[in-house]
Formats: structure tokens, sequence, C-alpha cells
């Protein structure tokens, strides 16, 4: 027979274990960010250049900003619905200049970015921005931050995607939080 008592019991102290960690983690107060605008995106050595500069390892939140959401969302509802690369899911958030959140523990964040900016993996999901997007002046800016604890950093992201409610991609890495999954 299972014990839901004890389970309650194993998950409040594994919470609690999680509150201690946040309370006493030392978050980082400023992000490193990169600008890129639409022609530079469709240009693979651009990308390249940029995602060189980023991070090879570490525990990595980071989020994409666009200067015109309005335009970005229409050249997104224009582009063809059979594609041969699987795209962030879109969350039908209009009134966000934020275009994604995500981190990264395993991957190497400069993969992430080339991902999203259309010159990675068809098969990982992702903005894949090159594919689709068409207007040269939009202007994405990618911040990122390091956070040492990687207990948080799904816990962290979770939050920001709640509260910053990006136009792409779902919350948490396939909602899988670390010790709860």
């Amino acid at each position: 027979m299972i014990d839901l008592k004890e389970i309650q019991h194993n998950l409040l102290r594994h919470l609690e274990e999680i509150t201690a960690s946040l309370r006493n983690a030392e978050l980082p107060t400023t992000c490193k960010t990169h600008t890129i605008n639409g022609s530079q995106i469709r240009e693979s050595t651009s990308v390249e250049q940029l995602s060189q500069q980023l991070p090879k390892k570490g525990n990595h939140i980071y989020w994409i900003e666009v200067s015109r959401p309005d335009i970005l969302l229409t050249q997104f509802k224009e582009k063809p619905s059979a594609v041969s690369y699987k795209c962030a899911r879109d969350n039908q958030s209009a009134d966000s200049q934020y275009v994604y959140v995500g981190s990264c523990t395993k991957t190497k964040l400069g993969n992430r970015f080339k991902q999203h900016f259309g010159w990675g993996n068809d098969q990982t999901y992702a903005l894949h921005l090159a594919k689709w997007i068409s207007n040269d002046d939009l202007i994405f800016t990618f911040s990122y931050v390091e956070i040492e604890n990687d207990l948080l950093v799904q816990y962290l992201e979770d939050q920001m995607h709640k509260e910053l409610k990006p136009m792409f991609g779902k919350p948490g890495g396939n909602n899988k939080v670390k010790g709860l999954s």
C-alpha cells in the first residue's frame, strides 16, 4: 500500500531544502547581453560568431527580447504551417516584448543561441528565427545570467516564465524539476 503521509513528508522536506537554498543563494544582479538584428540572423557566420562568445559550460538562464513584438508575431503567423523544424510553442502572448525564456545546464549556451536564431538542429524545439523572419530591422537582445546552484535553475526559469509571459516556449525543461521528477 502506498503511504501518502510518507510521500507528503518527503515532499515537504524537499521543498524546505529548496526554500533554504533559494534564501541562501547569491543571485547575479546584472546580466550579460548580445544584440542581433534580422539581417544578421539570416547570416550563419554572424550567429556563429556571437555563439562563440557565449560561455561553454555552466548553468544559465537566458531570455530573448524583440524591439517590435507586433511585427514578429505577424511574421510568425505568416510562416507556413507545415515546416521541417520543431518550433517552440506559441503562447498567444501579444503583450510581451519577451520572445523566449529558457535555461541550460548540460547544453552549451552557444548551441541554444544557434538553435533559437535558426542555425542549429532542426529537431530541437527552438524559435528557428532565420527560417521565418523577414524584417531586417527587428532587433533581438539575448540576455543571460549564470546561476551557481543548479538545483535552483529550473525554479528560477519557471518563475521568470510566469512573470515575463514570453511569446513562445513552455515553462520549464519538459516540466521536470530536479529532485521531483
